[in-house]
């Protein structure tokens, strides 16, 4: 990054009062030794509205993975049964 970018990075940290430096203590836990945050407080409502925007998100991309997933299978089946014996796999 140029010296200009990292001087405008700097200034806008510093006007949202926010350090520009990290704390050399910081420390990410891999172990699985650090706590997680506890789970939100959701009501039931909010709870639905938060698994239509997962399913929302995920869905299309499942859908389209596994006609995939199907064709796959189907060519290594037609493979494993031997016929196409002209065709090396």
């Amino acid at each position: 990054m140029s010296k200009s970018g990292e001087k405008r990075d700097s200034l806008i940290h510093e006007e949202k009062g926010a350090t520009t430096e990290r704390s050399s203590s910081t420390r990410y836990d891999s172990d699985g030794e650090a706590e997680l945050p506890p789970p939100p407080n959701l009501t039931e409502a909010e709870e639905k509205r938060l698994y239509r925007k997962i399913d929302a998100r995920l869905m299309p991309i499942l859908a389209l993975l596994y006609p995939q997933l199907v064709g796959a299978r189907i060519c290594l089946g037609v493979a494993e049964a031997g016929l196409f014996p002209g065709v090396v796999y």
